[in-house]
């Protein structure tokens, strides 16, 4: 092994060894790998690069944590059934509200009962009931 500017380079020269990855079959601390087309029983290239930058002390890294997306608030609407339908969040058949795309019964279509409906996709509502 021969250092360069004061260590921050090493550079190992083994005779005989070919163009490939070098690995060292076995199960020692500093053994890894099989042999093979292009992985080559010499030595284990990644035991000594781990040394080199100081990664074989201390525990191993642990992954970071994905963030997880914050759930954008979905609508709500309050209104009378008639309401909702004029609005294009329910349709009427047969005299009865019925929320759009959930099909959800929501009453009768008149302008004295009212629905709270919560949009959770492109033109589809559920009933929430009083609160949402």
């Amino acid at each position: 092994m021969e250092t360069y500017r004061g260590g921050e380079v090493r550079f190992y020269r083994i005779a005989g060894m070919g163009h490939g990855t070098p690995v060292d079959p076995g199960g020692a601390a500093e053994q890894c790998g099989t042999a093979g087309a292009y992985f080559l029983d010499t030595i284990c290239s990644a035991y000594y690069d781990t040394r080199f930058f100081g990664l074989d002390t201390g525990s191993p890294p642990t992954p970071t944590p994905t963030p997880t997306p914050t759930p954008s608030p979905q609508p709500c609407f309050t209104a009378t059934n008639y309401a909702h339908t004029q609005a294009g969040r329910a349709h009427q058949s047969g005299g009865y509200a019925y929320a759009n795309g959930s099909d959800q019964a929501m009453g009768l279509w008149n302008t004295f009962v009212t629905t709270t409906l919560r949009q959770t996709g492109p033109n589809y509502y559920e009933v929430v009931g009083t609160t949402c």
